[in-house]
């Protein structure tokens, strides 16, 4: 039996195993004088990366000796529950101890491959380490935040590279990673002070994840248009950056300071598409409201406790506050006016039509046409929550039912009576259907069809 295991430094992923046949008996006399202890168990670096080979190209890996710091019994370095034989008798750890191991380490690009196509089903005679399954889990979340097109490209450390948007919901689901590492994970001795937090890991390992993927979907793309006339000696960085997002080797060719100020400018541009981490307990909301009857289409503004979503507080009793700090149900919000203020400033960049509720001094909501509400819904709503705004829907508009479709409505085929020769089996004799245009579920006629199409209204009540 060979277990998988699996580390990751911020910037390196490796790979080291254990192996059944060596006897699992803790270390001798000889390698418990050695500091720090090799590990008994460990599979010899030229079979683990034999073993890796027959799942996945490792040119251009290499082997290293960790240090990790594992459970200990009192004679040494334990072996790990997915090793343990049945005539093994288990031994009690008493505490944790350094212990060296060889590992193959792997570039992220080569990593991810072998996270994202890693077996379901282990190859014989072999085992995944949580560790392992816990990576490939994290590549999964990378891969989805590829797919839904959360990235932006920035400089850092004279590279160019590919890193995750996270959202507050997103967010939310780093924590839950951040809190569920498995305790390997963080075995890694450092060479540093300090070794990284689990956020710091996870968070690091998502933008490697999600750069190396978006580089290799990019491969053989160029980003530039296409330009006639002699390529510069050097060319300016705005064309490094485009040309190196798309290539393999990542590095730009200019001066510090240059290379600083074209960082400053990109951070400054992607900080307003990822919301800031603030810790306050109310957030900003947005509530559409469909009208009753011919009125307008109403966008309310609200103050929206983050731990408890269905406490709300309109902005027009945030306005009649008179005290700098807002207190309700045990929650307190200093500045509830400045905040509200400054939130539907920032809002007003991705919804530019909130400048008009702007104009008034103390804004309680903004009307909209029927335009304006269906542009709002499809657009600007899935932005504001990116950046970290609330937004509450009509609870009509998630449902499909409620949209354009067509119904295909069967019935037996009329008999026909009389003797009209050979008989033909086919599809048309023994159904008839008919095609149907659908709102909802209210089948369309062809002329209310054709009023929907002349009025050209992009939301109808039914």
């Amino acid at each position: 039996m060979q277990v998988l295991h699996s580390l990751w430094n911020t910037k390196i992923f490796y790979i080291w195993a254990e192996f059944s046949a060596l006897s699992l008996v803790s270390a001798s006399s000889s390698d418990r004088a050695k500091k720090p202890l090799p590990h008994p168990f460990t599979l010899p670096e030229e079979e683990l990366k034999n073993h890796l080979s027959k799942i996945i190209q490792l040119a251009g890996s290499n082997t290293e000796t960790l240090i990790l710091r594992l459970p200990s019994g009192k004679a040494g370095p334990l072996s790990s529950p997915w090793l343990l034989s049945e005539d093994y008798i288990s031994e009690k750890a008493f505490g944790l101890v350094d212990c060296t191991v060889p590992a193959v380490a792997l570039i992220p690009s080569i990593a991810i491959d072998l996270l994202l196509d890693k077996p379901v089903h282990p190859l014989p005679a072999t085992a995944y380490a949580d560790s392992t399954l816990f990576w490939s889990k994290l590549a999964l979340f990378s891969l989805e935040l590829v797919v839904r097109e959360k990235f932006v490209p920035l400089v850092k450390e004279g590279r160019s590279f590919w890193r995750a948007v996270i959202d507050e919901p997103d967010d939310e689901r780093l924590n839950i990673f951040s809190s569920s590492m498995p305790p390997s994970c963080l075995g890694l001795v450092s060479p540093l002070a300090t070794n990284p937090s689990p956020r710091m890991l996870v968070r690091s390992f998502v933008d490697s994840a999600v750069d190396s993927l978006v580089r290799n979907s990019l491969r053989g793309d160029t980003l530039l248009p296409p330009r006639r006339g002699r390529k510069p000696l050097v060319a300016p960085l705005p064309q490094q950056f485009l040309l190196s997002l798309t290539s393999e080797d990542p590095s730009l060719n200019a001066s510090d300071e240059e290379l600083a100020d074209f960082a400053a400018a990109l951070d400054s541009w992607a900080s307003e598409l990822e919301p800031k981490t603030v810790d306050m307990p109310f957030r900003t909301c947005f509530r559409l409201e469909a009208p009753s009857a011919d009125e307008t289409w109403r966008l309310g503004f609200f103050l929206q406790a983050r731990d408890d979503r269905s406490l709300l507080v309109p902005a027009g009793e945030v306005w009649r506050t008179r005290s700098d700090v807002l207190t309700l149900l045990k929650k307190r919000l200093k500045d509830p006016q400045e905040q509200l203020l400054a939130d539907l400033g920032k809002a007003a960049r991705i919804f530019p039509l909130l400048e008009k509720s702007l104009e008034t001094a103390r804004p309680v909501d903004l009307e909209m046409e029927i335009e304006e509400a269906y542009s709002f819904l499809r657009q600007s709503a899935p932005l504001l929550e990116q950046n970290g705004f609330g937004v509450l829907l009509p609870c009509w508009w998630q449902r499909s039912d409620n949209r354009l479709g067509i119904k295909l409505h069967l019935k037996d085929a009329p008999r026909k009576s009389g003797n009209v020769g050979p008989a033909f089996f086919g599809l048309d004799s023994v159904i008839e259907y008919d095609w149907q245009l659908s709102l909802g579920e209210n089948t369309l006629t062809e002329s209310e069809f054709t009023e929907l199409a002349r009025i050209k209204v992009p939301l109808i009540r039914v």
